[in-house]
């Protein structure tokens, strides 16, 4: 999928979703709104939330831990509405695709695994 293509599948995927997004404690509702992907770092309201860590984030990546496993043994955990939670899992499948596609992701991997 080229960009627009995997914009129209997010913004088709998420709708009006918004996810707290909790990573090692730190909390951030993210949602898309038309154009462009939105952070709150405050409390605002969110129709899901996602708990996980750095290294959890890392494992994925390398291929050590697969999602399924992750979300069984309860190292990453997702709490919503299952209509919520199912359109969040859709819409990250379609994000991770686009991502991994586009040249800018080898640096930007870096940089996290740096962090």
């Amino acid at each position: 999928m080229d960009e627009p293509e995997v914009h129209r599948a997010l913004t088709r995927s998420l709708g009006r979703l918004r996810a707290r997004l909790v990573s090692d404690g730190a909390a951030c509702v993210v949602w898309l709104e038309f154009d462009a992907w939105r952070m709150d770092p405050g409390d605002c309201d969110a129709d899901i939330e996602v708990a996980f860590d750095r290294q959890i984030i890392l494992d994925l990546i390398d291929g050590r831990l697969t999602l399924e496993d992750a979300i069984l043994g309860e190292q990453l955990l997702i709490f919503g509405a299952v209509d919520k939670v199912e359109a969040f899992s859709d819409a990250l499948l379609i994000y991770i695709e686009g991502l991994i596609r586009m040249p800018g992701t080898p640096p930007l991997l870096r940089g996290y695994r740096q962090q």
